[in-house]
């Protein structure tokens, strides 16, 4: 929830810095030299290039930054921000980036992409869901993600999950600090919270 605020916060800042000036971007000219080219170079890491092709296809400088802003603040991703600008040019919003990206990288064990979560959400399931799906696949219960995600998408609850799967009564692995990691490190997953919330679009454009 902190990072989705702050996440917010950030966009917000970024956005306000950069509409002021977008009409005099069109007029001016942009090269090398401009002080946006400059200051994206030392943002992103991009070169000066790049950004120039960037600008020349359509993307505006302030979804770059944002774009980079996102990545940032993701602790566990390990991408760049290119990877997120290419999902918001495919029509994903920016709550929704963060938030598939940022549990692709909370349960990178399962080698699902933000990509991928994405397209889960598209196709109907929650991010609650989808948070449970993955809890549920690195719980050593022998559960394969793909078969978590059928559960989920069947509807069914954690006392039939447990009964299907031959367990002894207990929390769900969803609930906070079930996971091995988490007993390990004595403190809640960053997920946990606000995970039954199926919203999680806050922030979008």
């Amino acid at each position: 929830m902190k990072i989705r605020m702050a996440l917010s916060l950030a966009l917000l800042l970024v956005t306000a810095i950069f509409t002021h000036v977008a009409n005099a971007q069109e007029e001016e000219g942009v090269d090398c030299q401009h002080p946006r080219v400059v200051y994206l170079v030392e943002k992103t890491g991009a070169t000066c290039q790049e950004l120039l092709d960037l600008q020349a296809a359509g993307v505006g400088f302030g979804q770059i930054v944002k774009a980079a802003v996102v990545a940032e603040g993701l602790p566990a991703y390990e991408g760049d921000w290119r990877a997120l600008l290419a999902a918001h040019q495919s029509g994903a919003g920016w709550g929704a980036i963060a938030r598939a990206y940022g549990l692709a990288g909370g349960y990178a064990e399962l080698g699902i992409s933000g990509e991928e979560l994405l397209a889960l959400k598209d196709s109907g399931l929650g991010w609650g869901q989808i948070s449970r799906a993955q809890a549920l696949a690195t719980a050593e219960l022998g559960v394969s993600f793909e078969q978590a995600v059928e559960m989920m998408q069947s509807g069914l609850e954690w006392e039939e999950i447990r009964t299907q799967l031959g367990l002894p009564q207990g929390p769900p692995p969803w609930a906070g600090g079930n996971r091995k990691e988490d007993k390990e490190q004595q403190g809640p997953p960053p997920h946990a919270q606000g995970q039954g919330n199926d919203g999680g679009n806050a922030g979008d454009d």
